[in-house]
């Protein structure tokens, strides 16, 4: 977003109801992610695509509060099992980054240095701890520090860095050169 788009937004926001109540959704979201504690586990996350219930098929139900119990709403087995907490925490990788970009989208749209503040601190942990990371197999594709595959760990630098552009204008410089 640049920062005409970001003045359309709020101005639309004041003028159609349709953008208002995107605009309100934003900042519920942002609000949620103010509620965000502690941090995503010093662990890659697993292939999407075990994420599955070996009976049925269905995708499992993500529960923030069960990282080792994997619920499938179909026919209501549990499931554990390595593969699939690494799959939960490749879910909890995303709910951390989404936050982050939802702050920072908040905090631009609405100068609240609350949202700043919080997405501040999800971005300064992933800096601080990104190298901790064990990279997997260095050959093209098959892997990055986060995820199973580059493709997904593209993906994610892609939402982090959205949500450090975001937040970049509240950032101080000590944070920026961290975050760079």
């Amino acid at each position: 977003y640049n920062a005409a788009e970001l003045r359309r937004m709020r101005e639309k926001a004041g003028e159609y109801a349709w953008a208002k109540r995107e605009f309100d959704s934003i900042v519920q979201a942002a609000e949620a992610a103010l509620e965000l504690q502690g941090h995503p586990p010093l662990d890659k996350a697993g292939w999407s695509h075990d994420w599955v219930c070996k009976d049925d098929g269905a995708s499992l139900q993500f529960r923030e509060d069960h990282p080792h119990d994997h619920l499938c709403p179909v026919c209501g087995k549990e499931w554990q099992g390595r593969q699939l907490d690494l799959c939960w925490t490749g879910k909890i990788h995303a709910r951390f980054t989404n936050a982050a970009e939802t702050l920072g989208l908040a905090y631009r749209l609405t100068g609240d240095m609350r949202y700043a503040e919080k997405a501040a601190e999800i971005l300064n942990w992933y800096a601080a701890n990104y190298s901790h990371f064990s990279e997997a197999d260095s050959r093209p594709g098959k892997g990055g520090r986060l995820f199973t595959q580059s493709l997904s760990e593209s993906n994610w630098i892609i939402d982090i860095i959205n949500a450090a552009d975001l937040a970049w204008p509240a950032f101080s410089e000590e944070e920026r050169r961290r975050l760079e």
